[in-house]
């Protein structure tokens, strides 16, 4: 019986807001996966990839690393899913959509209006 009305007071503390954020985050989820091996790699990203690819190539001279902590990741999920353009975007896209989500936690400070402001210009900025 707990569970029921735990449930039920769940779903009555949800708001329009609520699915409105709901519906930026799915956006920008969507902006950020949808063709992420559509265009070629930058030089930046290319430069980045050889790194990761040869980090895992026994005897091959080692590149500099710019970003440890996308290097890192990105290596992990190299040998989880393989190497491709998706791959070595799949970090940034992830990051971009938790930029997208960190506003709702500064809603005490922002306000319901800014937060959905905030995330909704997070979600399309062109630059994320």
């Amino acid at each position: 019986m707990k569970e029921t009305a735990s449930k039920s007071s769940w779903l009555e503390r949800l708001t329009i807001a609520d699915a409105v954020f709901g519906l930026i985050v799915l956006a920008a989820g969507i902006i950020r996966f949808n063709n992420l091996d559509a265009l070629p790699l930058s030089d930046g990203e290319a430069e980045a990839a050889l790194a990761v690819w040869r980090f895992w190539q026994p005897g091959a001279a080692q590149v500099a690393v710019v970003s440890p902590a996308y290097f890192s990741l990105t290596a992990v999920l190299t040998q989880l899913l393989g190497f491709s353009d998706t791959v070595m975007r799949l970090v940034p896209a992830v990051f971009g959509l938790g930029l997208v989500i960190l506003p709702r936690f500064l809603q005490r400070r922002l306000g319901v209006i800014g937060v959905l402001a905030a995330s909704l210009l997070l979600a399309v900025s062109p630059l994320l």
